[in-house]
């Protein structure tokens, strides 16, 4: 299971986010994703990262991790998939929201799990979300626009009704209620790809509306 964990006083301190990645073979880029997670301004995390099998030295990146901040919790799996490596994330975490993101992705800022958590919580919402970057091998980051992703871009701040929203792109751009997925047995389909759009939408229908940051 996920844990709790302590604060330089010791202090017991239960995570206001379960972060969970993943892991198959990246060893390339699950540093950098780690950074990322580590480095965020909300500091009562806990990253679970799940090695879904790897043959590559990507155990051994999240050993060195896990080493250095008791945050982070690994998992180690012989290989079933990314959606059940997910799945076990979220029967392994203890936060109050749940945040997806994949080995090979980032937070394109050190304030996004605040700005997700502040919303969460003025907005008693049990989804809240924004939008993607596309971060390229040259260095150019790519926003997202109507024109490009359509009805996916958000502008606005607020809430949101599912029915006129009508996406099921982006998940990793939540986070959720973790009462709201255990509690309806929400999970990821054993499919070999696209696992993520019936995840998102059961949660959504669940939900009917989420907080929308702009």
């Amino acid at each position: 299971m996920g844990k709790a964990y302590a604060d330089e006083s010791g202090v017991t301190i239960m995570p206001k986010i379960s972060v969970i990645v993943p892991v198959y073979n990246m060893e390339k880029y699950v540093g950098e994703c780690l950074d990322s997670i580590l480095n965020q301004t909300l500091v009562d995390i806990e990253v679970i990262a799940i090695n879904d099998g790897s043959t590559d030295a990507s155990l051994k990146v999240l050993y060195e991790y896990q080493s250095i901040d008791n945050r982070i919790y690994v998992i180690d799996k012989m290989n079933e998939g990314v959606g059940a490596a997910r799945n076990d994330g979220i029967q392994a975490a203890k936060g109050e929201f749940l945040a997806f993101i994949d080995p090979d992705d980032m937070y394109a800022n050190d304030e996004v799990l605040a700005h997700l958590y502040e919303a969460a919580q003025k907005s008693c919402a049990s989804i809240v979300g924004g939008r993607l970057s596309f971060l390229y091998e040259n260095g150019s980051i790519k926003e997202e626009t109507e024109k490009s992703i359509g009805t996916l871009t958000i502008r606005a701040n607020g809430m949101t009704e599912y029915k006129d929203y009508q996406y099921d792109y982006g998940f990793s751009c939540f986070i959720y209620s973790r009462r709201l997925i255990v509690g309806n047995h929400i999970y990821f389909p054993l499919y070999s790809r696209f696992q993520d759009p019936p995840f998102f939408v059961k949660a959504m229908i669940t939900a009917e509306r989420f907080y929308a940051l702009d």
